[in-house]
């Protein structure tokens, strides 16, 4: 099973990589910026380790791709995710309820409010 999954949006940030496990998904920054090198795009990308790091202040990582490289050494934890875009990523995890139920990172209380799409405004 891949640890990550490329999810376009229409937000802030164009590109969000989402890990599909508890294993970080930047090990496979080659394979995704493959990727982003077809859809010729430059700017900042947005990491959601949910499964990793559940809602703690590290959960979503910024980083800058210059439309060759990432530029990995100087990324940021983020702190302010727009409500549409977390709105985005709860459908996905409601749409993949198995990277829920089989997380043993978050707390039965958060993986039902995920699940029961609690945390959509």
């Amino acid at each position: 099973m891949k640890e990550y999954e490329l999810i376009q949006t229409t937000d802030e940030y164009p590109f969000v990589i989402v890990s599909t496990s508890y294993a970080n998904p930047l090990p496979y920054v080659f394979e995704i910026k493959d990727i982003l090198l077809d859809s010729n795009f430059k700017g900042f990308i947005l990491v959601d380790l949910l499964l990793s790091n559940g809602f703690n202040e590290n959960r979503f990582l910024k980083v800058y791709f210059d439309g060759t490289n990432f530029d990995i050494l100087n990324s940021k934890i983020e702190s302010h995710v727009s409500s549409r875009l977390l709105n985005d990523l709860y459908s996905f995890y409601i749409r993949k309820p198995e990277l829920i139920e089989n997380n043993n990172i978050l707390p039965k209380a958060q993986k039902y409010l995920l699940l029961k799409g609690s945390l959509i405004r």
